[in-house]
């Protein structure tokens, strides 16, 4: 297995085929992963996420708390592969992003997501964390709050969410991983650490 840095187009291929979402995030670094074929499985992506509050939560200034927001594989390589192909990204991406200091990201409850990747790679869980979204009302698309705070910010606040088409809708929680590559943030984040959440029938 091997990994290297992807363009616009491998990452938009991944993304709306290769992940639920169906939709690309503004990333800032995406990698390429290939097999032990050397054939292409898709793309993992980090960003600073949805989330702007995160940082601040880990005493991290903007930039230094990146969340990994796609794991847009083919599937075509099975659970320890795709673990193994998340680790190497975050290998990857602590060299690249030289100032990180912990990487956070969430399974999406709504899908039963319970984050086995982030578990087999050693995150810390520390619960579910609440969402925001709002509907559109032309369409019925979903969309994150922060989506419809930047439109508002950029309508430089003379509207409320109803105004620019959106309503507000009950969101399900996320379960919230984060992986501190500092020692201060790792200390801070074991205090918070839960058990693993885990399906019913796992015992």
């Amino acid at each position: 297995m091997r990994i290297t840095r992807a363009n616009g187009k491998a990452v938009e291929y991944s993304c709306l085929y290769f992940h639920y979402a169906k939709s690309v995030p503004a990333y800032a670094y995406a990698y390429n992963i290939y097999n032990d074929d050397d054939e292409w499985c898709g793309c993992i992506l980090f960003g600073l996420g949805a989330n702007n509050r995160m940082a601040g939560n880990l005493d991290c200034i903007t930039g230094t708390c990146l969340e990994l927001q796609r794991v847009a594989l083919n599937g075509k390589q099975g659970h320890n592969a795709t673990s193994k192909a998340v680790a190497m990204a975050m290998r990857e991406v602590k060299k690249d992003a030289v100032y990180l200091k912990c990487l956070f990201s969430y399974a999406d409850t709504k899908q039963k997501h319970l984050g086995i990747i982030y578990q087999a790679t050693n995150w810390i869980y520390v619960g579910e964390s609440e969402s925001s979204e709002y509907e559109e009302l032309s369409t019925g698309k979903r969309v994150h709050g922060r989506t419809v705070s930047q439109i508002k910010e950029r309508m430089g606040f003379k509207y409320t969410s109803l105004e620019l088409g959106y309503k507000s809708v009950k969101a399900m929680n996320k379960h919230t991983y984060i992986y501190p590559f500092d020692k201060k943030i790792r200390r801070m984040i074991l205090e918070r650490q839960k058990a693993y959440p885990k399906r019913k029938n796992d015992g």
